[in-house]
């Protein structure tokens, strides 16, 4: 990069004085409009001049930067496609297994509901007694997969509005998400069903 600082301060120098800068304009005849038509004209050329002079400063860094951003752009295009790689299957393992934990817990509600039913039925104590393991077996927590630095992030989508609170029926999805973000795994609003998406984080 090569310019003179001498040069531009010329440059200064010159738009101060071509510009009358801190001359009020004053227009009260037709001298004055011509007097200042000539200072516009004037003022013109010398802004092409300042101007034609930035871009000889700035046309080398910019085909500088061409060139560098043509050197690395490759190489950071191979880093973020092998990040891409790697992250693709981890998210498809993490949400098939936390597709396959909702088909398990699914199934368990299931269980817990046929087993109450059955308690409230049975006079057989040893059957009852048997009834109560299974069901503290069944509401144990199923083992969720963890992969370290996954986050959950958990949002709103709206399967049916006529069940919509008056309050969200606009609906509201930057409030309805942030609620969701919140409350989690807890977030139930009728007319609303819980997203969640795992990123990994980078």
């Amino acid at each position: 990069m090569h310019y003179d600082k001498q040069e531009i301060e010329g440059f200064e120098v010159e738009v101060v004085n071509k510009g009358l800068i801190s001359q009020p304009v004053i227009v009260k005849c037709e001298e004055d409009c011509t007097f200042w038509r000539q200072n516009i004209t004037a003022l013109k050329g010398l802004k092409k001049k300042v101007d034609d002079r930035r871009k000889g400063i700035v046309k080398p860094l910019n085909e500088a930067k061409t060139e560098v951003q043509a050197l690395f752009n490759p190489m950071l295009e191979r880093i973020d496609n092998k990040i891409k790689e790697i992250n693709d299957p981890i998210v498809t393992y993490v949400n098939e297994e936390a597709e396959k934990q909702r088909v398990i817990d699914e199934q368990k509600a299931k269980d817990l509901a046929e087993l109450e039913k059955k308690q409230e039925k049975t006079e057989d104590i040893s059957e009852s007694i048997a009834l109560d393991v299974k069901k503290t077996e069944l509401e144990k927590p199923t083992e969720t997969v963890k992969v370290k630095g996954m986050t959950t992030y958990y949002s709103v989508e709206v399967v049916d509005k006529s069940q919509l609170p008056m309050e969200y029926l606009a609906p509201d999805m930057p409030r309805l998400n942030k609620i969701a973000s919140a409350l989690k795994g807890d977030f139930n609003i009728a007319g609303c069903k819980l997203v969640t998406r795992q990123v990994l984080k980078g």
